[in-house]
């Protein structure tokens, strides 16, 4: 099964659900959500929050447009979709951990990137078929594959068309190691040495005998 947005996520038919809620949880999480105080109208959280609300009005919008575009298209809503109710959340751009199946492959859900805690899932028969469908995205910033089998691992951080890849867990970054995208999912890499090189300019110096 296959769980993409920006960043796929390829995992075992049986954790599909599972992982696809933990992806729009958390691995959407930090683009479009904020977590901690603001001036975005929460100014606590309790102990057990895992996440916040969108940074803004206008991309709590944009994430609802995504999602009722795939839904008025045939989508189905596995987990989330509206608005959560209550006073607790009348100070913030809330939005729930969503994901959807069924989703039409030329959706916005399936075709854009997707900045908030919204996910399409996709069912696919075999590793091939999810790394073929992951690399067909026009992005490529980061993904994840979830396996026991470290061949099937070795195999799709070789395949997928990513500036990172995760495995058996999702978006954990490493100062020594360079992130950023792939394909149109940006330009450059920052952290590690890759970083430092972007900032410096290259001479080449030809000394003839």
């Amino acid at each position: 099964s296959i769980a993409r947005a920006r960043a796929p996520v390829l995992a075992p038919r049986e954790q599909a659900r599972q992982r696809a809620i933990h992806t729009a949880n958390h691995g959407n999480f930090n683009d479009g959500n904020e977590h901690g105080s603001g001036p975005y109208g929460c100014e606590q959280f309790a102990a057990d929050t895992k996440m916040g609300p969108l940074h803004s009005e206008q991309q709590r919008a944009e994430v609802e447009a995504q999602v009722a575009d795939a839904v008025n298209r045939g989508a189905k809503v596995l987990a989330g979709g509206k608005r959560p109710d209550g006073d607790e959340y009348a100070k913030g751009w809330f939005y729930p951990a969503t994901v959807l199946t069924d989703v039409p492959e030329d959706s916005r859900m399936a075709t854009e990137e997707v900045f908030g805690p919204a996910v399409p899932l996709f069912i696919v028969k075999d590793i091939d078929e999810a790394i073929a469908k992951a690399n067909s995205s026009i992005y490529g910033l980061g993904s994840s594959i979830f396996t026991k089998d470290m061949a099937k691992a070795r195999k799709a951080a070789e395949l997928l068309d990513a500036g990172y890849t995760w495995v058996n867990d999702i978006q954990v970054a490493y100062d020594q190691l360079p992130f950023g995208g792939a394909k149109q999912s940006g330009f450059g890499k920052e952290h590690g040495m890759e970083a430092i090189e972007s900032y410096t300019e290259k001479k080449s110096v030809v000394l003839a005998g």
